[in-house]
């Protein structure tokens, strides 16, 4: 059974803000630099691996088919 999580709501956009900010100035620049990076944005928390399974093995199959090409 999941447990009701009691936050501010009023939060969601100042976080919401900061997480495309963080993306644009820090994580964007950082994978471009990089030259052969490919930001994937998959919804959930820390552990999406354990939330979204199948959708991080469609990302990796995915980087797989590039790099055998």
């Amino acid at each position: 059974m999941k447990r009701a999580v009691n936050f501010d709501k009023s939060l969601i956009s100042v976080t919401l803000e900061q997480s495309q900010n963080m993306r644009d100035t820090v994580i964007k620049p950082y994978t471009e630099k990089m030259g052969n990076c490919e930001m994937v944005l998959l919804g959930g928390d820390h552990y999406i691996f354990a939330q979204r399974p199948d959708d991080c093995a469609d990302v990796i199959e995915q980087l797989l088919e590039k790099i055998d090409k």
